[in-house]
């Protein structure tokens, strides 16, 4: 049975307003259930109205479980004779178990589905507990329950994050504060957390304070080694028929400029023409540092060492296409953070707080 028509709040048929049902009172009963929803029918002897409205969290007892649905469809209906009657969807959202040992706890999905005719009842206020105020270590609050002030809703950290989720709704709905709220509440219970947040109009730069690094096109640094080898190939070689035999020989040379950038750290300097770089540890895809200056260094150090000039060749033309891709102006914001700072300062995504595309 579907309802046909939406409204915000259903009243029966009688003189008096609407006035609050205690919590745990019978206020329907189950006329039809799917994989995802019950219908239910208000209880007609309510002739004095009935305080729900759409989006209010109703239970359906089952042998197991109590099921927990949101209201939100209500259709009154309009009989000729008789007083008149409401019915209702509750699309359901999980339910409380209560084991025989151990304390009552909400879980997300369904189990057990009510029989037809079961009764619906409210929720009181350790029902809204169980399934919103989880407090403690690792959750943040993001506002009060509409239908019982007292309880926080919170949310817990990593479970949202290690998910994903939307905040939906119509324009002016408060969306955009919504989501300021949520990231400051994350940022204050992870501070070490780094937040990528793309922002075409504009809208969330004064949410963070300091706490947010203004990406624009005029100021964003992405360094070139934080691609990975699929990625930095065709910014070297162009999309069209890349040499397999210069494409080799970097694959080869990253992970020992990445070698030498480590050394570097550490207060040390190769000597590219006495000897090879040991570069054991690394791969071409590891997410560490390397400077294109050492990567140049490992090239004419290898093209002096060789007698064979036709891989002399390869290693010209591979030195010739980086230097083309480092002046490319396309690629300056990839190319132009080289320095002795490069590990820490250039790289926004290594700061903590919101990095803000605009």
């Amino acid at each position: 049975m579907q309802p046909q028509q939406s409204i915000a709040h259903a009243e029966l048929r009688g003189s008096k307003p609407p006035v609050p049902v205690e919590n745990g009172a019978a206020v329907a009963h189950v006329i039809a259930v799917g994989s995802a929803k019950v219908v239910v029918r208000f209880s007609p002897t309510m002739s004095g109205g009935v305080q729900l409205t759409v989006g209010d969290l109703l239970g359906v007892r089952t042998r197991r479980s109590l099921v927990i649905g949101i209201l939100s469809d209500v259709l009154a209906d309009a009989p000729a004779n008789g007083p008149q009657s409401a019915t209702g969807q509750l699309d359901l959202v999980g339910e409380i178990l209560t084991p025989q040992s151990g304390d009552p706890s909400f879980q997300r999905g369904v189990s057990t589905y009510p029989a037809i005719a079961t009764p619906v009842v409210t929720l009181g206020e350790a029902e809204l507990r169980l399934m919103f105020d989880a407090g403690g270590a690792g959750t943040i609050a993001v506002g009060r329950l509409r239908q019982a002030g007292s309880v926080a809703a919170c949310i817990r950290v990593d479970d949202m994050l290690q998910r994903h989720f939307a905040v939906l709704g119509s324009t002016g709905s408060g969306k955009s504060s919504a989501i300021s709220l949520i990231l400051r509440e994350v940022m204050r219970a992870r501070p070490d957390l780094r937040s990528l947040l793309i922002d075409p109009h504009d809208e969330y730069r004064r949410s963070f304070g300091d706490r947010a690094h203004i990406a624009r096109p005029e100021n964003f640094k992405l360094p070139f080694w934080l691609f990975n080898f699929d990625e930095i190939v065709p910014i070297i070689f162009g999309r069209h028929s890349p040499p397999v035999q210069e494409i080799a020989m970097l694959g080869d040379l990253i992970p020992l400029a990445k070698n030498e950038y480590r050394r570097s750290r550490g207060g040390e300097r190769t000597n590219y023409r006495g000897s090879d770089v040991d570069g054991t540890g690394y791969t071409v895809d590891t997410p560490v540092p390397y400077r294109i200056e050492d990567l140049i260094a490992l090239i004419e150090s290898r093209m002096g060492k060789l007698e064979n000039n036709a891989i002399a060749i390869h290693y010209q033309r591979l030195l010739g296409r980086i230097q083309a891709a480092r002046n490319n102006r396309c690629y300056a914001f990839i190319f132009d953070n080289e320095g002795d700072g490069l590990a820490d300062k250039s790289c926004p995504f290594q700061r903590q707080g919101v990095l803000t595309a605009c």
